[in-house]
C-alpha cells in the first residue's frame, strides 16, 4: 500500500508522547515482573545451570512474543494499551499485522535507542508515523 492511499486520523485521535510513554513503561513494567518472578522462582528451585538460564531465557523470549505481538495484535490488547486506551493501526487503518509487530519487537529488542527515537520522531510528525516507515500508530481508541 502506497502512504498516499493511506488512512489518515484527526491529531486529536493519536495518542500523546505521554499516554504513550504511559503505556510503554506499563508494559516494560509488566513484562518485565513476570520475567523476573520466572527467573527468581527457577533460581531458587533448581541450580546455577546453563541449562536453565537458557531455559529461563527462551520462556521470557516466547513470554516477550506473546505478550508484545500476540497480545499488541489482540482486540485484548496489553495492560498499557487497556489503561490507555489506545491500540496499533496499520497504514490502512486496520489492525498491525504480525510481521509488523514482530519487527517492532526486534527493533526493540536489538536496539532500545529505536524505542525513544520512535516516541520523539512520532511526536513531532504531523501525522505521527515512525520513522522507518514500518508505519503503525498508537490510536485512542
Amino acid at each position: 500500500m502506497n502512504s498516499a492511499d493511506g488512512v489518515y486520523f484527526r491529531r486529536d485521535d493519536y495518542a500523546s508522547f505521554w499516554l504513550r510513554l504511559l503505556v510503554d513503561v506499563i508494559d516494560f513494567l509488566v513484562f518485565g515482573t513476570v520475567c523476573l518472578a520466572l527467573a527468581v522462582s527457577v533460581l531458587l528451585v533448581f541450580r546455577h545451570t546453563r541449562t536453565i538460564l537458557n531455559l529461563t531465557f527462551a520462556t521470557c523470549s516466547a513470554l516477550a512474543f506473546c505478550y508484545f505481538v500476540v497480545l499488541k495484535r489482540s482486540t485484548v490488547g496489553t495492560l498499557g494499551f487497556r489503561i490507555g486506551k489506545v491500540k496499533v493501526v496499520g497504514i490502512d487503518g486496520r489492525r498491525a499485522d504480525w510481521f509488523g509487530l514482530i519487527v517492532r519487537l526486534l527493533f526493540g529488542v536489538l536496539g532500545p535507542l529505536n524505542w525513544l527515537m520512535d516516541l520523539l520522531w512520532l511526536s513531532g510528525d504531523t501525522h505521527r508515523q515512525s520513522a522507518s516507515r514500518q508505519v503503525y500508530w498508537y490510536v485512542c481508541r
